[in-house]
């Protein structure tokens, strides 16, 4: 199964930490930051992390290649180690790339132990790059209920064009395979219902008569426009259809997932495609429509709220800035930032919401795609 962008947070102005609350229906994450520092002090810096704000129970050991000189080094701390950051006093243009991986938060209070690895190269002006390597884990007794996680820079503040982009596989549980009513899709189970998650063209195929079948549709989003003045404008998330339909065993019912518009380029953007399922169809987003500023929130599903974004989805794409200009964000419900301040693009709406894609602008920053619609059933067991 593949990794679901979940959120991306793209820093505007310098801030001290980033905390990330997580969703339900999730258990692997992986955390991607293009990072720097506002530090000048020393050539690189780390990113720390902590459970819930949690001050206690970590220990590390890590691996350190500074030019050709390799160092290791293994601790107790206040905290875990994480990534590296390259520092103020190298080029603006320089960022260092980490990634962190969590695997199986635990779910219930057997497990106390939460393990993470951890990598980072930090690139600058010299010959002696820093690439370190990192192992951890953190114990809590009594057991913790992990419900966030906070990244913080060793020393200075994060820095402008700093990207964290949040990644998260869902969490599966095993269904008796006679509790299946159809197949097609991705299958999961949360909370007492069978989910179906459609993320490309297939079928449906009920197994046996479903009386009240819950469905949720979503177009495409609509790509961002790319220019000055009006020319910043950000797509429209796609239209989202919800209800309820009765399906007969042994009928296919096609599934049809709309491409999100494409940004534009040396063209005008595109609308977003329809997706349909039931001969129920939702319309892609409108490209280029935002003009004013943040994007507009997209539809709260209460049904669907382990998915799109913290159950919101179709977001209308932000309207991109001049080059030194505010970043704007795109509506809740995947739709993408606007670009501005200096490296940021607009960003893609995000996969699998029908958001819109945010707005470029005529000094260098390109404009965002729509992103791809989805068709999510559920039914109990």
């Amino acid at each position: 199964m593949s990794m679901k962008l979940l959120k991306r947070i793209v820093v505007t102005s310098p801030i001290s930490s980033v905390v990330y609350s997580i969703p339900n229906g999730y258990d692997d994450f992986m955390i991607r930051v293009s990072a720097r520092t506002t530090d000048a002090t020393v050539s690189s810096t780390r990113i720390d992390m902590k459970w819930n704000a949690q001050a206690t129970g970590y220990f590390y050991k890590n691996a350190q290649l500074t030019g050709s000189t390799l160092a290791s080094t293994n601790s107790t701390a206040f905290f875990n180690y994480g990534g590296i950051m390259t520092n103020a006093g190298y080029s603006a243009s320089f960022f260092s790339g980490s990634d962190f991986y969590i695997g199986s938060i635990p779910t219930d209070t057997l497990q106390v132990y939460q393990s993470q690895i951890s990598d980072g190269v930090a690139p600058n002006n010299s010959a002696t790059n820093t690439s370190m390597y990192f192992g951890g884990s953190s114990n809590e007794t009594p057991y913790l209920d992990k419900t966030s996680f906070t990244l913080t820079p060793q020393l200075g503040n994060f820095a402008v064009g700093t990207t964290f982009s949040i990644y998260g596989i869902r969490k599966w549980s095993t269904v008796n395979a006679s509790s299946l009513k159809a197949t097609g899709g991705d299958v999961m189970y949360y909370n007492g219902f069978v989910y179906h998650f459609f993320y490309e063209n297939t079928n449906f195929i009920p197994n046996q008569n479903i009386t009240g079948l819950n469905y949720l549709i979503v177009g495409g989003g609509g790509g961002a426009d790319y220019g000055n003045d009006n020319g910043r404008r950000g797509g429209n998330g796609g239209q989202v259809q919800t209800g309820t339909v009765n399906v007969t065993s042994g009928t296919q019912y096609p599934i049809v997932v709309g491409a999100g518009g494409a940004a534009w380029t040396n063209n005008p953007a595109l609308a977003g495609s329809p997706s349909s399922a039931f001969s129920i169809t939702a319309t892609g987003g409108l490209a280029e429509q935002n003009i004013s500023g943040a994007g507009a929130a997209g539809t709260l599903v209460s049904n669907f709220s382990i998915f799109g974004e913290s159950g919101y989805f179709a977001g209308q794409g932000a309207t991109g800035s001049t080059y030194s200009g505010t970043v704007f964000n795109g509506g809740i419900g995947g739709g993408g930032k606007g670009a501005g301040s200096g490296y940021v693009n607009g960003s893609a709406g995000w996969e699998f919401t029908g958001g819109g894609g945010g707005g470029g602008n005529d000094s260098g920053n390109a404009s965002g795609g729509g992103g791809k619609g989805v068709v999510i059933v559920r039914y109990a067991i």
